[in-house]
């Protein structure tokens, strides 16, 4: 982000906001002084630096809060976290997330290179916004999460250099506008209950048709027609692309893309992703060991194991770096035979699935969003008789259901994404930091239970 774009939607002028803990959603935030409400609770002393190895705070950069440290005498860079994988949309206010959706087509280059009006753009993120619902996970906040990582995804180095602007472009497109609309329900709800959009669109993938009519027909609006200035082919192509992607978000569709993407794999690809993991591993041991164990951002002042870690010199960081540019083998394959629309399907998916990945405590509060979801849905099933869907029941386990949906639905796109762009190994590389977590969970659920069986198999 450009300091004069960074100095209009992050304004360095912030109002104090007093000291102290906060308890959102379960977990206790601490605020550690001249913050914006949004910052502070960022800034909790939960918040581990998960995201600092794959993108460290910019030298030289200008910082989006230029009086915020922490008694220490850094000046940290707030605007870092808009494009770390620590990013939670739920801790900022919604203007700042419409600012940020913009801030994304900027940075990208698309505006200049589509000419796209500011103030088309700007109408474009405030409609997508005003037809987001209310509800617990497919609301705004995740639209802002979805379209948060594909920009990660199309600003990786790999991405520029090997797919066309307009590609990256249309696939951003996609993420802002894949959930237009969404009811909170999933298809199968939506049949069981004779629902108009089941009768409009048809029982296979009802609400993925109905986010990109929706998608379409803003883009047919002249007020939010982003590609006015696009040529009649640079149009058709964004048109079809975003659709495309729109449409693979479906569920019911996510193993059948994967395989056909599979298919399309150099034969060699996991190994190759297995052997990026261990060299990046290895090279950034000496990283590793500057961060501190404790979270950081846990009081004003703290130093050592609780203060802020140091920054990595040029020298590490191009090592770091240099290991992510060694294996696109995969990414030059799939552009060679003319497949780039299948790196797209796997930027959406993975973007759309993104919680799996994120930091433990972005993980969990997904998951609890989502599980809000899921129940709502479990006890409308029961008022209709409706068969009940697997995982929708409160009584069924949040941890095994996580293992399975991380482990055996997720994984294996995490794996690809990462065999395609090499920037996303850290990504894979948090998945399994939670699958481990969840599994401990499982194991503990599992030793309760055994503890209760126990205890009422023993005689009075």
């Amino acid at each position: 982000m450009g300091c004069g774009l960074s100095a209009r939607i992050f304004p360095t002028s912030v109002a104090p906001y007093s000291k102290g803990a906060r308890v959102i959603d379960g977990h206790t935030w601490r605020n550690t002084g001249q913050m914006t409400p949004a910052i502070a609770e960022i800034a909790g002393e939960n918040a581990r630096p998960y995201a600092s190895l794959r993108f460290p705070p910019r030298d030289g950069a200008s910082p989006a809060y230029a009086g915020d440290t922490y008694g220490d005498g850094v000046t940290y860079d707030w605007d870092w976290y808009f494009r770390s994988w620590t990013f939670y949309p739920f801790s900022w206010a919604e203007d700042d997330l419409l600012a940020l959706l913009a801030s994304f087509f900027v940075e990208a280059g698309f505006v200049t290179q589509f000419q796209i009006p500011m103030a088309t753009l700007n109408t474009l993120m405030a409609r997508v916004r005003g037809v987001m619902r209310a509800q617990p996970y497919h609301n705004f906040q995740h639209v802002c999460d979805v379209t948060q990582a594909v920009f990660i995804f199309v600003q990786a180095p790999t991405a520029i250099a090997h797919l066309p602007p307009i590609h990256r472009f249309a696939v951003l497109l996609a993420a802002l506008m894949h959930d237009l609309d969404h009811p909170g329900f999933t298809n199968l709800f939506l049949k069981h209950s004779g629902s108009e959009l089941t009768q409009k669109y048809g029982p296979d993938g009802t609400l993925e048709k109905h986010h990109a009519a929706l998608a379409l027909a803003m883009l047919d609006a002249p007020e939010t027609d982003v590609l006015v200035h696009c040529t009649p082919a640079e149009r058709a192509e964004v048109r079809r692309l975003l659709e495309k992607c729109v449409l693979a978000t479906d569920m019911s569709r996510h193993k059948t893309i994967i395989d056909d993407v599979a298919k399309l794999m150099p034969k060699h690809f996991e190994a190759a992703v297995q052997h990026t993991r261990v060299e990046r591993m290895t090279s950034l041991q000496p990283l590793r060991a500057r961060l501190p164990a404790a979270p950081v951002h846990n009081a004003r002042g703290a130093k050592g194991a609780g203060g802020l870690p140091e920054r990595t010199s040029h020298d590490d960081e191009a090592r770091a770096r240099h290991l992510f540019d060694r294996r696109r083998e995969s990414i030059d394959r799939l552009v060679k035979s003319g497949q780039t629309e299948a790196i797209l399907l796997l930027f959406i998916k993975a973007a759309d699935l993104s919680n799996v990945s994120r930091p433990a405590h972005a993980n969990e509060r997904w998951v609890s969003k989502i599980y809000a979801e899921f129940h709502r849905q479990g006890r409308a099933e029961a008022e209709r008789a409706f068969p009940p869907s697997p995982g929708m029941a409160e009584s069924d386990s949040v941890a095994k259901g996580q293992i399975f949906f991380g482990g055996v639905i997720c994984r294996p796109l995490f794996v690809m994404l990462a065999g395609v762009v090499p920037e996303a190994v850290p990504f894979l590389d948090q998945l399994d930091l939670n699958l481990e977590r969840w599994k401990a969970a499982a194991a503990l659920e599992d030793a309760d239970a055994a503890a209760r069986a126990g205890a009422a198999a023993e005689p009075t």
